[in-house]
């Protein structure tokens, strides 16, 4: 059940594609990880997890379906070039906070699914996104960095640096939802096999 989860993580915050023009066919897409998701979530027996995650995903498909054509269109506005783009990482990084508390939420009763380090990893992934963003959507970063002398040099090593540190904690955080996923499927597996043997007995 997590495992479907996590490879609809996977999809959703790894981006690969191919461009024509303005058009843009992402080979990983969006809307497919999202309903990978609600596949996993409508099978934990979770109520408290289905009703705050399920809603949101549901309304998470209909904004990658909308996008997916947009990109298929090749519609290329400052809307679409800009403020989507800060809208989708908004919508990633707060799905990937609420997964991040429903895995906290099941350690109470549970064995360990790594929720404190998933915590971590999302801090660092917000942080990571948010400054990457702002870079990118600056105007005239080399001015804004100009009073620390070769501007262009330090902005490119920063903007390096920025992209850099997404990735590891993107791989981080998804690192430790596969290890949660793993952990609960096999918790779930022994709790199983420990209730088929009281009922034998």
């Amino acid at each position: 059940l997590m495992k479907r989860i996590f490879w609809g993580m996977l999809l959703i915050m790894i981006d690969f594609g191919i461009t024509n023009g303005a058009a843009f066919f992402d080979l990983l897409p969006d809307l497919l990880g999202v309903l990978l998701c609600l596949w996993g979530m409508a099978q934990l027996n979770d109520v408290w997890h289905r009703s705050k995650i399920c809603g949101f995903l549901c309304f998470y498909a209909v904004y990658t379906l909308a996008d997916l054509i947009i990109c298929l269109l090749g519609i290329a506005t400052s809307f679409t070039m800009t403020i989507m783009p800060l809208i989708s990482n908004a919508l990633m990084l707060y799905l990937t906070f609420m997964l991040t508390a429903m895995i906290q939420h099941m350690e109470k009763d549970r064995h360990c699914l790594y929720g404190k380090e998933l915590r971590i990893s999302w801090i660092l992934l917000c942080v990571t996104q948010c400054v990457t963003s702002f870079v990118f959507l600056a105007n005239d970063v080399d001015k804004l960095l100009g009073v620390f002398g070769s501007a262009q040099w330090l902005a490119a090593m920063i903007t390096i640096f920025l992209m850099v540190s997404f990735l590891i904690s993107t791989a981080l955080w998804l690192s430790y939802l596969f290890l949660s996923a793993r952990q609960h499927e096999h918790g779930t597996i022994s709790n199983g096999s420990h209730e088929q043997s009281v009922s034998a007995l």
